[in-house]
């Protein structure tokens, strides 16, 4: 089975959506966090939280996928918040896989599901030790390791370069998929690929569109 890129950052609500959803699939995952702040000033983008009419749209979107697809979601005490600990932690235990994903788990539930203060980061750090048995001292060495900065920012440079432009994102074969509700087109496409009939279009497209 082709092994999943994905891309993603805690202050998203869509990549929290989509972690479950892989998480109940078979796909053989990947994971590449980024900061998604750091995506949108490489491409000189603005990203949707600094819109307010776009931001609330998109959360009460998030809410209803989530009841539809069965997740329990809310909204973390406290927005925005920086990800950059829990990102590096989870580089740093990349190569204890069971642990990250469970600590992924973890961390995006803490907002996202209980409605948690991220910024209260002595309460994170007990509720990690409670739930996962990684004190506050084993967390700080986890975010703090020189390796795990410099592959956040190394996984930054790579998903400009490869084209993406928000989170979540996933990368399988030179395709990009953006968004949660882009999982079930990659799970149809990863046999076969985008079908002919697509690509004759989305070539007619790119023509279209190559003087903008």
């Amino acid at each position: 089975m082709e092994t999943i890129e994905f891309y993603f950052d805690f202050t998203s609500p869509y990549s929290y959506l989509a972690w479950k959803r892989l998480r109940e699939s078979n796909l053989s995952v990947l994971c590449k966090p980024v900061m998604v702040g750091s995506i949108f000033s490489g491409i000189q983008s603005t990203g949707p939280g600094e819109i307010k009419s776009k931001r609330e749209y998109l959360f009460l979107d998030c809410l209803r996928k989530a009841r539809d697809i069965g997740v329990t979601m809310t909204s973390p005490k406290s927005l925005p918040f920086s990800p950059l600990p829990f990102l590096r932690a989870v580089i740093s235990l990349e190569d204890q896989s069971e642990i990250q994903a469970k600590y992924i788990d973890l961390t995006f539930e803490y907002g996202w599901k209980h409605g948690l203060d991220y910024s209260n980061t002595d309460n994170f750090y007990q509720y990690i030790e409670e739930n996962l048995g990684i004190d506050k001292s084993q967390h700080e060495e986890l975010e703090n390791k020189k390796e795990s900065r410099r592959t956040l920012k190394l996984n930054i440079k790579e998903a400009i370069a490869k084209g993406l432009f928000g989170v979540p994102s996933l990368f399988v074969e030179n395709r990009l998929y953006w968004g949660l509700d882009s999982i079930q087109f990659l799970e149809k496409e990863l046999s076969s690929g985008i079908p002919d009939d697509l690509k004759h279009k989305l070539h007619l497209f790119q023509s279209a569109t190559e003087n903008i």
